[in-house]
Protein backbone atom coordinates (compact mmCIF):
# COMPACT_ATOMS: atom_id res chain seq x y z
CA UNK A 1 0.00 0.00 0.00
CA UNK A 2 1.29 3.58 -0.94
CA UNK A 3 -0.02 6.19 1.08
CA UNK A 4 -2.27 8.57 -0.74
CA UNK A 5 0.06 11.36 0.31
CA UNK A 6 3.55 9.96 -1.58
CA UNK A 7 1.49 9.03 -5.17
CA UNK A 8 0.20 12.47 -5.57
CA UNK A 9 3.69 14.28 -5.94
CA UNK A 10 3.66 15.72 -9.13
CA UNK A 11 5.59 13.36 -11.54
CA UNK A 12 5.50 10.42 -9.68
CA UNK A 13 3.56 7.48 -10.70
CA UNK A 14 3.06 4.41 -8.53
CA UNK A 15 3.79 1.05 -10.97
CA UNK A 16 3.29 -2.48 -10.41
CA UNK A 17 5.88 -4.44 -12.80
CA UNK A 18 7.58 -7.82 -12.80
CA UNK A 19 10.90 -5.63 -14.47
CA UNK A 20 10.95 -2.92 -11.78
CA UNK A 21 15.15 -3.05 -11.98
CA UNK A 22 14.57 -1.82 -15.54
CA UNK A 23 12.43 0.82 -14.83
CA UNK A 24 14.83 1.94 -11.31
CA UNK A 25 17.98 1.80 -13.62
CA UNK A 26 16.40 4.37 -15.86
CA UNK A 27 15.07 6.50 -13.00
CA UNK A 28 16.71 9.68 -11.39
CA UNK A 29 16.18 8.52 -8.22
CA UNK A 30 14.64 5.44 -6.36
CA UNK A 31 12.69 5.68 -3.30
CA UNK A 32 12.44 2.10 -1.89
CA UNK A 33 11.92 -0.25 1.07
CA UNK A 34 14.96 -2.08 2.33
CA UNK A 35 14.21 -5.56 1.85
CA UNK A 36 17.07 -7.68 1.05
CA UNK A 37 16.56 -7.91 -2.69
CA UNK A 38 15.82 -4.52 -3.05
CA UNK A 39 18.64 -3.44 -1.39
CA UNK A 40 21.05 -5.09 -3.06
CA UNK A 41 19.91 -4.85 -6.63
CA UNK A 42 19.90 -1.17 -6.21
CA UNK A 43 22.79 -0.64 -4.53
CA UNK A 44 24.79 -3.25 -7.08
CA UNK A 45 23.15 -1.59 -9.80
CA UNK A 46 24.31 1.63 -8.92
CA UNK A 47 20.66 3.52 -8.40
CA UNK A 48 20.42 6.27 -6.41
CA UNK A 49 18.12 5.10 -3.61
CA UNK A 50 16.27 6.67 -0.19
CA UNK A 51 15.58 3.52 1.30
CA UNK A 52 12.12 3.75 3.21
CA UNK A 53 12.76 1.12 5.92
CA UNK A 54 9.53 -1.16 6.86
CA UNK A 55 9.56 -1.30 10.86
CA UNK A 56 6.41 -4.45 11.23
CA UNK A 57 8.02 -6.50 14.01
CA UNK A 58 7.94 -9.84 11.69
CA UNK A 59 10.32 -8.32 9.50
CA UNK A 60 13.93 -8.30 9.60
CA UNK A 61 15.93 -5.24 10.15
CA UNK A 62 15.32 -3.08 7.38
CA UNK A 63 16.46 0.34 9.19
CA UNK A 64 19.73 -0.95 10.33
CA UNK A 65 20.50 -2.40 6.54
CA UNK A 66 19.28 1.03 5.10
CA UNK A 67 21.59 3.09 7.85
CA UNK A 68 24.26 0.52 6.89
CA UNK A 69 24.40 1.97 3.01
CA UNK A 70 23.44 5.56 4.18
CA UNK A 71 26.43 5.49 6.61
CA UNK A 72 29.03 4.92 3.92
CA UNK A 73 27.57 7.57 1.55
CA UNK A 74 25.81 5.05 -0.84
CA UNK A 75 22.17 6.16 -0.10
CA UNK A 76 19.94 7.83 1.90
CA UNK A 77 17.70 6.81 4.83
CA UNK A 78 14.24 8.65 5.93
CA UNK A 79 11.93 6.61 8.26
CA UNK A 80 8.56 6.63 7.45
CA UNK A 81 7.39 8.94 9.95
CA UNK A 82 9.56 11.58 8.45
CA UNK A 83 7.37 12.27 5.30
CA UNK A 84 8.94 16.34 5.56
CA UNK A 85 12.26 14.98 5.67
CA UNK A 86 11.40 12.46 2.40
CA UNK A 87 10.49 15.69 1.02
CA UNK A 88 13.53 17.85 1.28
CA UNK A 89 15.93 14.35 0.22
CA UNK A 90 14.19 14.10 -2.93
CA UNK A 91 14.47 17.68 -4.03
CA UNK A 92 18.61 17.56 -3.01
CA UNK A 93 18.61 14.41 -4.88
CA UNK A 94 16.93 15.78 -7.85
CA UNK A 95 17.42 19.42 -7.60
CA UNK A 96 21.60 19.66 -5.84
CA UNK A 97 23.01 17.13 -7.66
CA UNK A 98 22.87 14.57 -4.69
CA UNK A 99 22.06 11.34 -7.11
CA UNK A 100 25.00 11.77 -9.16
CA UNK A 101 27.30 12.26 -5.80
CA UNK A 102 25.27 9.04 -4.74
CA UNK A 103 25.52 7.49 -7.97
CA UNK A 104 29.87 8.33 -8.29
CA UNK A 105 29.96 6.62 -4.47
CA UNK A 106 28.20 3.32 -6.00
CA UNK A 107 30.51 2.95 -8.80
CA UNK A 108 33.30 3.51 -6.71
CA UNK A 109 32.22 1.19 -3.76
CA UNK A 110 34.15 -2.66 -3.98
CA UNK A 111 30.98 -4.37 -2.77
CA UNK A 112 31.56 -8.03 -1.89
CA UNK A 113 31.56 -10.44 -4.95
CA UNK A 114 27.68 -11.56 -5.35
CA UNK A 115 27.16 -14.72 -4.28
CA UNK A 116 24.14 -15.19 -6.83
CA UNK A 117 26.23 -17.66 -9.78
CA UNK A 118 27.55 -19.89 -6.54
CA UNK A 119 24.02 -20.24 -5.49
CA UNK A 120 23.00 -21.55 -8.74
CA UNK A 121 25.48 -23.59 -9.25
CA UNK A 122 24.69 -25.36 -5.64
CA UNK A 123 21.55 -26.04 -6.51
CA UNK A 124 22.02 -27.46 -10.04
CA UNK A 125 24.71 -29.80 -8.32
CA UNK A 126 28.26 -28.39 -9.62
CA UNK A 127 30.79 -26.83 -8.69
CA UNK A 128 30.60 -23.37 -7.38
CA UNK A 129 33.36 -20.80 -8.72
Amino acid sequence: MVPAGLASWRNTCVVQTQNALALCQIADLVVSATGYNSFHELLYHAVPTIFVPQMATFMDDQERRARAASDRGLAETVLAHEVLLLEREVRAFLDKDKAERIRAALVAATLPEPGNCDAAALILGEEPR
